[in-house]
């Protein structure tokens, strides 16, 4: 399943921290959409998280294929967030990958989690200043 190997190809660019690996596995128009910054262009978005990680651990615990004409997968995730302050958030979220008609590239994330959990680790400064997850 090529769309499993783009998520999990996405999944080892953010370990990493490479923007231009992730940029690559994305449409131009692509965008990603989270509980706390709503919807922002791709390169906005990872700009701004990987300004403000120091490392982060990803454990797949589950994956769903969509029913719908449109290509999707989601996958049920455990996050470890370290920040650049060594602050560490520990998470669980559904991150819903949307692909382009051809299947090669991703043309939309959706990531859904309960924001509480992540602001309850984070003063007000730390949150307006991250402003990505």
């Amino acid at each position: 399943m090529y769309t499993f190997e783009l998520c999990r190809q996405y999944q080892q660019a953010l370990r990493k921290g490479s923007l231009s690996d992730v940029l690559a596995l994305f449409e131009p128009e692509a965008t990603v959409v989270t509980p706390l910054s709503g919807e922002l262009g791709v390169r906005a978005f990872h700009e701004r998280l990987f300004r403000n990680t120091q490392d982060s651990v990803v454990r797949l615990l589950n994956m769903f294929e969509g029913l719908t004409e449109k290509p999707a997968v989601a996958l049920q995730l455990r996050h470890t967030w370290v920040l650049r302050n060594g602050k560490s958030i520990d998470f669980d979220c559904i991150s819903i990958f949307e692909f382009s008609p051809h299947l090669k590239k991703i043309l939309k994330l959706t990531l859904v989690y309960d924001s509480a959990c992540v602001r309850k680790d984070l003063d007000q400064a730390e949150i307006e200043s991250l402003a990505v997850i």
